[in-house]
């Protein structure tokens, strides 16, 4: 069964793009940049941690000219056998074959992910190193003891999550605290959490010093990719004059843009979805990452309003849930019938919104009721870390679907697994009722 799901998730999502071409983006250009020399002193080498060039690297390596197609096939063999690990971890809950065939089949053949197979990005690889960590976690928990083999590789894992985006940075508190909440605090569990701490920052600020020999100002910085969400989320909400005086001000002034960013005010809504005014003054210094991510811009907002900006910030967070998702364009799938490609599009449309939310609000009542806490501590922690860190970190909530990519495998999961296991207990209580009665 896990070599047929293997094959079956391969074949889809080889058929999505057949041609291996990858997808680019202005962030791709970035890791390509690093890849091709890991000593440049620009802003891809400030902003950029150095796996996901490295495994581009990698891929050049083994053929120069057709690098980008081996990025695709790899990252599908990728993202299949995750898709593998996840049938076994249903199975490990009980489920049968048949139901953990078909819920890893939903997530395997999931069109964001899909999307992302073939992407130059590093949202995938972020993903992967992101569900080994919680996958890791939830065996320590299950452990009695405390297997130090699996702590390794849950460390290790974690520090590889933070050298790929800088997301990860503080993902491990989560996972220490679901530690904690299942197996308790005892001396031991310090120990461990040192322990995986050192393992976790060790490769990050080897890096950091690496760069910082490299490059000791750059121009951008991670932190300033930050201030980006603070500056985005103060200009849609109506107060663009508290950066008066920066650069991110006067560039809006330059382009003509200033009158209409003064016109944006915040509308709370389901799917948050950004008005078009918004998305045109967005748009006019997007291209410019330095304008963009203006610090002096987001000092002055902190300055003036600094509780608010993280009201208004998270105003956007439960739409981390409600957004629906990226489809393969029209080109992808070559001779798959239109009844075939509508029932998929519309199936994941449905499955998004509006029942990704409900799933997930029920998945919660129904772990904490029937006592499954390492798979609610461990999987809500890291889900509840994820969508803070994208609400507060992204000023544009159409950002919000590419960044969920990082918790798509655990966030599916853990919104299917109590559905398989009422059906479970509902075929036994059928079978148990047919042979009371024949």
């Amino acid at each position: 069964m896990p070599v047929l799901i293997f094959f079956l998730v391969f074949i889809f999502t080889f058929w999505s793009n057949p041609s291996l071409s990858p997808k680019l983006s202005p962030d791709s250009y970035g890791y390509w940049s690093v890849a091709e020399n890991f000593g440049i002193q620009n802003m891809d080498a400030a902003i950029r941690p150095w796996i996901f060039p490295l495994f581009i690297k990698f891929c050049m390596l083994i053929s120069q000219d057709n690098w980008q197609i081996t990025l695709s096939l790899l990252q599908i063999i990728f993202h299949s056998l995750i898709t593998t690990l996840l049938f076994s971890l249903f199975k490990n809950y009980k489920l049968s074959n048949k139901i953990s065939f078909i819920f890893s089949l939903i997530i395997g053949l999931n069109p964001n992910l899909q999307v992302y197979t073939t992407y130059v990005l590093a949202d995938l690889m972020l993903a992967i190193f992101t569900t080994l960590s919680w996958f890791f976690i939830l065996k320590i928990n299950d452990d009695v003891g405390w297997n130090y083999n699996l702590i390794f590789f849950a460390s290790l894992s974690c520090a590889f999550c933070i050298l790929t985006k800088l997301v990860g940075l503080y993902m491990i508190v989560p996972l220490l605290t679901s530690i904690l909440l299942v197996k308790g605090y005892s001396p031991r569990y310090l120990k461990i959490s040192i322990i995986m701490c050192i393992i976790n920052y060790s490769i990050y600020f080897c890096w950091k010093g690496y760069q910082y020999y490299q490059n000791p100002n750059p121009k951008l910085t991670k932190t300033s990719i930050v201030t980006g969400g603070i500056n985005w989320t103060a200009i849609k909400s109506g107060y663009v004059d508290y950066g008066i005086g920066s650069l991110l001000h006067n560039r809006l002034i330059d382009n003509g843009k200033i009158d209409k960013a003064r016109s944006l005010k915040l509308n709370y809504t389901y799917t948050m979805d950004e008005s078009p005014e918004f998305v045109d003054v967005f748009m006019s210094v997007r291209g410019d990452m330095v304008v963009a991510n203006d610090q002096e811009f987001a000092k002055k907002v902190l300055q003036a309003m600094p509780i608010k900006i993280l009201f208004l910030s998270m105003a956007k967070w439960h739409s981390f849930f409600t957004k629906r998702c990226f489809f393969p364009n029209q080109n992808s799938f070559p001779g798959m019938p239109n009844m075939m490609r509508d029932l998929y599009t519309k199936f994941y449309s449905y499955l998004y919104r509006p029942f990704l939310l409900i799933f997930l609000i029920f998945a919660a009542i129904f772990l904490y009721r029937n006592n499954y806490k390492n798979l609610l501590f461990t999987s809500f922690g890291l889900l509840l870390y994820a969508s803070v860190v994208v609400a507060i970190g992204s000023g544009h909530s159409g950002e919000f679907i590419r960044y969920r990519v990082w918790v798509e495998y655990i966030m599916w999961f853990i919104a299917l697994i109590p559905i398989g296991m009422i059906i479970e207990t509902m075929l036994v209580r059928f079978n148990l009722y047919k042979k009371a009665n024949y």
